[in-house]
């Protein structure tokens, strides 16, 4: 008889902890389903920036090469670099500013244009044949100024940066 009585409370105290576990991931399953969808949330913008620099960074490679092959003037290889970064960011159909950073943190400063651009940027031709065409992100005066644009993704935003010290290099 002990033995029975044994195994009936075995078997009840094993159906109430599969119902105790059961409810438990009952209620856990939304908070898991939330922080998921926030993951994916998350993920799609870091992508989306992802993407965004590669084809900022590409568009800068093109225009640099292209205009250093028709024009050893480093103002306008500048200039046109310039102009090229505004309309990638255009083209991205995210808008372009001008940021610093503050406590660890992207402030924006501003609309990006081609007059604050111009201000932080620099271009630099090295040689005749064959030609070395530079162009840096210098971040201005007090070196604190860069192009940056926020991603959004619903809730949730991150900034892409083309940061200060950012160079790129075109052989022509």
């Amino acid at each position: 008889m002990e033995k029975g009585f044994f195994g009936t409370y075995s078997l009840l105290a094993g159906i109430a902890t599969v119902l105790l576990v059961a409810s438990v991931s009952a209620s856990i399953a939304p908070e898991r389903r939330q922080a998921s969808e926030a993951q994916m949330l998350l993920e799609e913008a870091n992508l989306r920036r992802s993407i965004a620099e590669s084809y900022l960074d590409r568009a800068i490679s093109e225009e640099l090469f292209k205009s250093a092959a028709l024009t050893k003037n480093s103002a306008a290889i500048k200039a046109a670099v310039d102009a090229r970064i505004i309309s990638a960011f255009a083209e991205l159909g995210i808008g372009a500013k001008i940021c610093s950073e503050k406590n660890g943190e992207t402030q924006e400063e501003g609309e990006l244009g081609a007059q604050e651009i111009a201000l932080i940027t620099k271009a630099e031709v090295i040689g005749a044949e064959p030609t070395i065409a530079a162009y840096t992100i210098t971040g201005g005066q007090g070196k604190k100024i860069f192009p940056c644009a926020k991603i959004i993704s619903e809730n949730y935003s991150i900034y892409l940066r083309i940061p200060i010290g950012y160079f790129a290099e075109e052989f022509v």
